[in-house]
């Protein structure tokens, strides 16, 4: 993923004339990196659809911040309508709290069940080493937990949720901060450009370095025993959506360049949660049941409302 990104970059930066490298802006890219190793736990814990919902949201919340209250010594974004802005971003917090109570195990909401991706009574059996009991709970209604990851069998199915919730929050407030060291140059640095986009390159290239560091720390922690493949079938997928990824991000800089991160973060982090939502209910079936979509319903309208409120206050 980390090389489509970087393709990306590559011909973002030809475009600019190959703009000078700025080793302070691989900050950027190393923050966002490190979300991006906490959401995958986030989504092993809560699901695709919530995960992305959450730091979704808190992705929006430091990014308008940041831009309307000057955060990390950066310069404040010009806002016409104050009023506006701290109505959208009270209504973008709302939005939060709605979501924490949607249930993505899967179950019905309406049947009541526990929130319990590997069942309460396999994971005492597991702690006691019972296999059989282990099996025996299965046969008796419980969840068949061949593709839970192994360090989730350690932690009681109770802890899913508050964990998967804090790391995606975590990782959204990484997000919303990685644009920051690009800024921050562009506010204070005489002879950096003024461009957003000249520093695509040096943001993406911290990317490249941070995963590489994460993936070694992941190599050592597994013992030497992490899969690694060669596979095209797995590499091209992942390289495609990096590409995806870094156009996206690199318009992004665009929009931060044009309309200051008050405006821009909660018009473009307004979507891919409500995306991935929808996924959760069509694709996965993570989030079911009548409370659960109206809960997402109402979450959705106050977060573009809130869009709009941010929007307008420019």
């Amino acid at each position: 993923m980390s090389v489509g990104i970087l393709l990306v970059g590559f011909t973002v930066s030809a475009f600019q004339g190959w703009p000078r490298v700025e080793p302070f802006a691989f900050l950027g890219g190393c923050l966002w990196a490190t979300g991006n190793v906490m959401a995958l736990p986030a989504i092993q814990l809560i699901g695709m659809g919530m995960g992305l919902l959450l730091w979704g949201a808190s992705n929006m919340c430091i990014g308008w911040a940041t831009g309307t209250f000057g955060l990390f010594d950066l310069t404040k974004d010009d806002v016409a309508k104050p009023e506006l802005n701290f109505a959208g971003v009270a209504l973008a917090l709302a939005a939060l709290a709605m979501y924490l109570f949607v249930d993505s195990s899967g179950a019905e909401a309406d049947d009541g069940d526990d929130y319990a991706p590997l069942a309460a009574d396999e994971y005492d059996a597991a702690e006691d080493g019972d296999a059989e009991g282990a099996e025996a709970a299965k046969a008796k209604g419980g969840s068949d937990n061949s593709t839970t990851p192994a360090w989730m069998k350690k932690i009681h199915p109770s802890l899913y949720k508050p964990l998967g919730v804090g790391f995606a929050i975590t990782a959204g407030i990484f997000f919303g901060t990685s644009f920051d060291p690009s800024q921050y140059l562009i506010d204070h640095c005489d002879d950096c450009s003024d461009d957003s986009m000249d520093y695509v390159i040096s943001h993406f290239l911290g990317i490249l370095l941070c995963s590489l560091f994460w993936f070694g720390v992941a190599y050592l922690a597994s013992g030497g025993g992490l899969l690694v493949t060669s596979d095209w079938k797995f590499i091209v997928p992942a390289m495609i959506s990096g590409a995806m990824w870094g156009v996206a991000t690199a318009s992004w800089f665009l929009a931060n360049g044009s309309l200051g991160f008050s405006v821009a973060f909660p018009i473009i982090t307004s979507g891919p949660g409500m995306v991935g939502a929808l996924w959760g209910i069509f694709v996965f079936g993570e989030i079911k049941g009548q409370r659960n979509l109206l809960i997402l319903s109402g979450a959705f309208a106050m977060t573009l409302g809130a869009c709009v409120l941010i929007g307008l206050s420019r």
